[in-house]
C-alpha cells in the first residue's frame, strides 16, 4: 500500500484510500443520501505492502451451491461481536504498475458509492494489487476485512483464492471469467455468459433457428459455446453448432469455412421456375418494394430475412439511379444465388472474435453474400466500441449493451473530470452490493450475505447476484445500422442459468 493515503470521514463512515483526485463538494452536492456538513482528512499510520512480486498461482475453490438463506440476526449472535460496526470494505486494485489507471477508475467508483449509501456505516480501506496481490490479500485479511472488494484479473482472483478461504473471506472479483467462481468467490464483471443468454434469447424470439458459435479457440469461445449449447436446452427451437477454428488457423481457411457455412444445402428443384416466376411479380407490381416485404411477412427466420433483405437492396439501386427492371433483375438473380426459399444449414453465425480480428473476418460474410442468404451476425458488447458507418459489413447485426444510466455518468464526470469507465461501474455496483450484505448483521460476511442482499441500485440499473455467483445485470439489445447504434429491445435482467427462459426483471 502507498504511504501517502486520505482518510475521509463522512458521518460515521470512515473511507481509506490511496490519493486519487475527486471533487468531494461535487459527490455532495450530487448524492443520494444526506452527508454530515463537515468532512476532515487525516493521515493515520496504515501497514504497507511489500513490494516483492510473487507469480504463484492457485487452483480456485469448488463450484458455488445454492445455501439456505439467512435470517437477520441479534448482535449476540454475530460471527464476531467485537466487530459490530462498522462494516470493513478491503479493495485491492492497481495503485501502482501498468495497471494504475485502471486501479484508479476503480477507486473512483468504490469511493461513489460509499458517499451514495449514507446509512451504512463503513470503512473502505484500499491494497495496492499491482505489487502482489497475493500480499495485498494477506494484509487485508490481517486488517480484520469483513469482505474482499477485487482483485481486477482473473489470475489474481484465483491466486488470492485460498487466502480468502483459510480466513472466511468472501471476494467480489471485477473479473468476466466466470471460471474462478467459487464457495468464496464471486464475479462482478459481465461474464460471456451473461451476454451469450441474453442475445441468443433475442434471437430465438425474433425467428433464429439454426446457431453457430463462430470463432478462434480460447476461453471465450468456449464459455460462449458452452452457454449456446445450455441456450439450445432451454428453447428447443434453437440448434446450435460449434464452428471454431484453431488458435493458428490463417484467413484464407476461415474464409473457406465462412463460405462453405453459408451455403444452402436444400436446394428447390424447380429453382428457376420460381425466379421466373418472381420477376414476373415483381414486374407486375407498382412496387416491388413493398411486394417483397408482403412476401416476407408470410415466412419467418431466414426466409423472411432473405426477402426483406432483397427489399432493402432494391431501395437503395433504385435511390441510386439504377433502373427498376435492371434492379429487379440484381434481386432475382441474387434470389437465384442464395437457393431461393430453400434452407440454410445456420441462419445465425454468433461471432466471439473482436478487434482486428472482427475487422479482418466480418467481411468475409459480406464477400459471400450472407445478406441475400438470410444470415444473421450476432456478437457482444465489445462492438459497441465500433464506428457504425466505417463498420458497414456489420450493418443489421446485433449485440447486447448495458444501457447508460446518465445520472451516474455525469455526476462521476464532474466529480473526477472524465466520463466513468465500465470498470468503474462494476466496483461501484461491488460496494453497493456489499454494503447492503452488510445489513445481515454478521461479520466477516457469508456468501449468503451476498445472495439475500437482493436487488441494489447499480450505477447503470439494478444488480443482483445469482445463485451461481456472477452478478446479474439488465441488457439491452442493440442493432448497428449506417447512422448510429439502435435499441431494438429494451434491457431485461436474465439469469442464464436459469431451468427456463424467466424474465427475472428489467430496468
Amino acid at each position: 500500500m502507498r504511504n501517502s493515503v486520505f482518510r475521509w470521514e463522512v458521518a460515521s463512515r470512515t473511507i481509506v484510500l490511496a490519493v486519487i483526485t475527486i471533487s468531494l463538494a461535487a459527490c455532495q452536492a450530487n448524492q443520494t443520501g444526506p452527508l454530515a456538513p463537515e468532512q476532515s482528512i487525516n493521515r493515520p499510520n496504515l501497514k504497507k505492502v511489500s513490494s516483492s512480486v510473487s507469480n504463484s498461482r492457485s487452483k480456485t475453490s469448488e463450484p458455488v451451491s445454492r445455501s439456505k438463506p439467512l435470517e437477520p440476526v441479534s448482535r449476540e449472535k454475530l460471527v464476531n461481536p467485537d466487530r459490530t460496526a462498522p462494516l470493513r470494505l478491503a479493495l485491492l486494485t492497481p495503485l501502482s504498475g501498468n495497471k494504475e489507471v485502471e486501479g484508479r477508475e476503480i477507486s473512483n467508483g468504490a469511493a461513489m458509492a460509499i458517499l451514495d449509501t449514507p446509512e451504512i456505516a463503513a470503512e473502505l480501506l484500499s491494497y495496492d494489487t499491482g505489487i502482489d496481490p497475493i500480499k495485498a490479500a494477506s494484509a487485508a485479511a490481517s486488517d480484520n476485512s469483513d469482505i474482499i472488494i477485487g482483485p481486477l484479473l482473473n489470475h489474481e482472483t484465483a491466486a488470492i483464492s485460498p487466502i480468502l478461504a483459510k480466513e472466511g473471506l468472501i471476494g467480489l472479483s471485477f473479473t468476466k471469467d466466470s471460471r474462478i467462481i467459487g464457495s468464496n468467490v464471486f464475479v462482478m464483471g459481465r461474464a460471456i455468459e451473461l451476454e451469450t443468454s441474453r442475445i441468443l434469447r433475442h434471437a430465438a424470439s425474433t425467428g433464429s433457428r439454426r446457431v453457430a458459435v463462430f470463432g478462434r479457440q480460447g476461453p471465450l469461445a468456449d464459455a460462449s459455446t458452452d452457454q449456446a449449447l445450455r441456450e439450445a436446452n432451454i428453447a428447443n427451437r434453437l440448434v446450435v453448432s460449434r464452428e471454431i477454428f484453431g488458435e493458428k488457423e490463417d484467413y484464407t481457411s476461415i474464409a473457406r469455412k465462412v463460405s462453405e457455412l453459408t451455403k444452402n444445402d436444400v436446394r428447390q428443384a424447380n429453382r428457376k421456375e420460381n425466379a421466373a416466376q418472381l420477376k414476373a411479380n415483381l414486374n407486375d407490381s407498382s412496387d416491388p418494394s413493398d411486394a417483397l416485404n408482403s412476401m416476407a411477412a408470410r415466412y419467418a427466420g431466414r426466409e423472411k430475412r432473405l426477402l426483406e433483405s432483397l427489399a432493402r437492396s432494391y431501395k437503395r439501386m433504385t435511390s441510386a439511379g439504377t433502373s427498376s427492371s435492371s434492379a429487379i433483375n440484381a434481386i432475382v438473380t441474387r434470389y437465384s444465388a442464395a437457393g431461393g426459399l430453400g434452407k440454410s444449414p445456420i441462419d445465425t453465425f454468433l461471432l466471439t472474435v473482436s478487434g482486428a480480428e472482427l475487422s479482418t473476418i466480418a467481411p468475409m460474410f459480406q464477400l459471400y453474400d450472407s445478406e441475400a442468404a438470410g444470415v444473421r451476425l450476432l456478437g457482444f458488447s465489445r462492438w459497441k466500441e465500433m464506428d457504425p458507418q466505417r463498420a458497414r459489413e456489420l450493418h443489421g447485426g446485433r449485440f447486447p449493451a448495458e444501457p447508460t444510466d446518465d445520472t451516474f455518468s455525469n455526476r462521476y464526470k464532474d466529480a473526477f473530470g472524465s466520463a466513468p469507465t465500465e470498470l468503474a461501474g462494476i466496483a461501484y455496483d461491488s460496494v453497493r452490493l456489499a454494503l447492503a450484505a452488510g445489513r445481515i448483521g454478521y461479520r466477516p460476511l457469508p456468501a449468503e450475505a451476498i445472495w439475500n442482499a437482493g436487488t441494489v441500485k447499480g450505477a447503470h440499473g439494478p444488480v443482483r447476484m445469482s445463485v451461481k455467483g456472477m452478478a446479474l445485470r439488465p441488457l439491452q439489445v442493440v442493432e448497428i445500422q449506417p447512422d448510429g447504434f439502435q435499441v431494438v429491445e429494451q434491457a431485461l435482467i436474465l439469469d442464464p442459468f436459469a431451468s427456463t427462459r424467466e424474465t427475472l426483471g428489467s430496468k
